[in-house]
């Protein structure tokens, strides 16, 4: 009697964890699917079943840029660098091939082909504001509050004449405190690293160098073919401006590997964002893009001591091979203010400036 009133006991504790887990499970999945609703609204709604789990997945482990160690990866990053048995990068839909980078076994990258039916089946007009100098009647615009004024928020890019610079972002929504809604995630441009882009453009056209800034949100609405859509671009404007000396992807690193805590230095009594470069090291010219990375967090820190943060090597390419002079920027993370990222952004532009080839 006792041992089967012990048996009973085991069973109903089992099917009260699984009650437990699957109640969890559900109830998360729910929440998860609300915040993507509220965050992308008629994007969601036109997802398949396949992208809509990306998306939750990504939504419930918070989409991170990079990392910081070589193991952690996001999902657009496993999608563009699965890896085949064949040494020849696979191409969707008809898209040209390529062999693949020196010790890789297969990196993807979706080329016009992928890109081209994803921006025409997903988003209408997504593929427009991808195309460099594009007009203003073909960029999006949204109108947001900063310090109680309307402003006017374009995403037509800036283009100096004879640019050295190409500043863009692959992750063009991320942003930092107080913009907390969408999981860090804003289309508007205040408290984005767009904002960021914007300060450090206009620290290099005052030293007389010529810049791009290029500010089309390539992951909107697919977070997940954000890396596709920005090579598109970067190489539009490589090709079109042969004078771009250096290539700039920058970003912000999540708080979830720093402690929850903001990357911060202080220079002249001044709170600042410190900055990393990501260097994928499945590129072909690995070699070439270490030895810049190195040479720009030195020169920050001999300008500004304790502005670069680290190198940080991680095993995919991040389309860095398009250019010897390529940098991944993770300016900050989300804990990190809007005020922190642009003083250093700021600062940044002596850096850029103290590393173009004389």
């Amino acid at each position: 009697m006792r041992k089967r009133r012990i048996r009973r006991n085991r069973r109903n504790k089992k099917w009260n964890r699984l009650l437990f887990f699957a109640l969890a499970f559900w109830l998360l999945m729910g929440a998860t699917t609300l915040s993507l609703l509220n965050r992308n609204g008629e994007a969601v709604l036109s997802m398949s079943a396949r992208e809509m789990g990306k998306e939750c997945i990504a939504a419930v482990v918070e989409p991170v840029s990079r990392g910081l160690t070589a193991q952690r990866s996001s999902p657009e990053e496993d999608e563009e660098n699965a890896i085949s048995k064949n040494g020849i990068t696979k191409v969707e839909d008809g898209g040209k091939a390529e062999p693949a980078a020196l010790g890789d076994i297969l990196l993807v990258d979706s080329r016009t082909g992928t890109e081209t039916a994803s921006a025409n089946g997903e988003a209408g007009s997504e593929a427009k504001d991808s195309k460099p100098g594009a007009s203003a009647a073909e960029t999006a615009s949204a109108a947001e509050q900063k310090d109680g004024v309307q402003v006017k928020d374009s995403q037509e890019p800036l283009i100096s004449e004879n640019p050295r610079v190409l500043i863009y972002h692959t992750h063009a929504t991320e942003s930092y405190q107080p913009v907390s809604d969408g999981n860090f995630h804003s289309q508007n441009q205040y408290g984005t690293v767009r904002e960021a882009g914007n300060i450090l453009a206009s620290g290099l056209q005052e030293k007389g160098i010529g810049v791009i800034h290029d500010k089309t949100l390539h992951d909107v609405p697919s977070y997940n073919k954000s890396y596709s859509r920005s090579l598109e671009t970067v190489q539009s404007y490589l090709a079109k401006y042969p004078s771009i000396e250096i290539v700039i992807d920058l970003h912000r690193d999540a708080a979830s590997y720093s402690g929850n805590k903001g990357y911060t230095f202080t220079y002249n009594g001044k709170t600042g964002a410190q900055f990393s470069l990501v260097v994928g090291q499945n590129n072909a010219n690995i070699n070439s893009l270490n030895t810049f990375a190195k040479q720009v967090i030195a020169k920050a820190n001999e300008l500004y001591p304790g502005l670069g943060r680290s190198v940080i090597p991680k095993e995919y390419r991040y389309n860095e091979y398009v250019s010897d002079r390529y940098l991944l920027l993770e300016l900050g993370n989300n804990q990190n203010t809007i005020e922190q990222v642009d003083y250093s952004a700021s600062l940044l532009a002596d850096v850029i400036a103290g590393v173009l080839p004389q």
